[in-house]
């Protein structure tokens, strides 16, 4: 039997999908009791090579091979793995939302409150979700096109890159099935002064009078040429997989 110390590092190797060493040889695993003996055909020479592995090390290897639902038709439109880390997106279609703005001394439509309710159509809401952490957009159209411009999100406490911030709102790690959870804590929380600037061309300094004036005059309609474009969908989401 031939024992190789870096043996878990070759299943990782192999277990790369980019590489095309695993088509060209015979991989096994045995599961024993407490551990696991992996034998492996050397596609060269024809030799078998063993080694046992602890469960740790496979659960570590095959935690690093990424996975993928693909889309989906639901509000979570896909989730998988990658770099040992789940993810999870979700799409909410365009509709009507009650949301928080805190006043201050930029910002004070209503005289002496400390926040203001507005209800707004709202675009199309497409969130990338990973751990503790949140990344959304805005997205014209009434469905998800994986191809759609996402444009930055019209709303305070997000930054022009995406990335949500909860403040001291608590909320729990994402998973598939609590995903749409910790996006309603996100939009139920107070938009309060910050990251309010560059989220609309007309009210620039500000998005909470762009929000404050759509809520006054009640279109039937987000209006889409406030939007400020970046990226394809597709692209923000494979570049937010590449920094996992």
């Amino acid at each position: 039997m031939n024992m190789h110390a870096d043996l878990p590092l070759e299943l990782s190797r192999l277990l790369n999908p980019t590489n095309s060493e695993l088509y060209h040889c015979t991989l096994s695993l045995r599961f024993l009791e407490g551990q696991i003996l992996m034998q492996r055909r050397d596609p060269k020479t024809g030799a078998q090579v063993d080694c046992f592995i602890s469960p740790q090390d496979a659960a570590d290897c095959f935690l690093r091979a990424p996975s993928d639902s693909g889309w989906l038709r639901s509000s979570v439109i896909r989730h998988g793995r990658h770099s040992g880390c789940s993810w999870v997106v979700v799409y909410e279609k365009p509709q009507k939302r009650q949301l928080q703005l805190a006043c201050d001394d930029r910002f004070s439509p209503v005289l002496g409150e400390p926040f203001v309710e507005v209800h707004i159509p709202f675009p199309g809401l497409c969130c990338f979700l990973s751990g503790a952490s949140a990344w959304g957009w805005a997205l014209k159209g009434k469905s998800f096109q994986s191809r759609s411009v996402a444009y930055t999100l019209p709303l305070p406490n997000s930054s022009t890159e995406g990335l949500m911030c909860f403040g001291a709102q608590e909320h729990p790690l994402v998973g598939v099935h609590n995903a749409k959870q910790v996006l309603d804590i996100w939009l139920s929380g107070t938009f309060n002064g910050h990251q309010i600037s560059h989220k609309c061309h007309t009210q620039e300094p500000d998005i909470r009078h762009l929000l404050w004036d759509i809520h006054q005059r009640q279109p039937k309609q987000f209006p889409s040429d406030e939007l400020v474009s970046n990226q394809s969908i597709e692209q923000m989401i494979r570049y937010r997989l590449n920094h996992l």
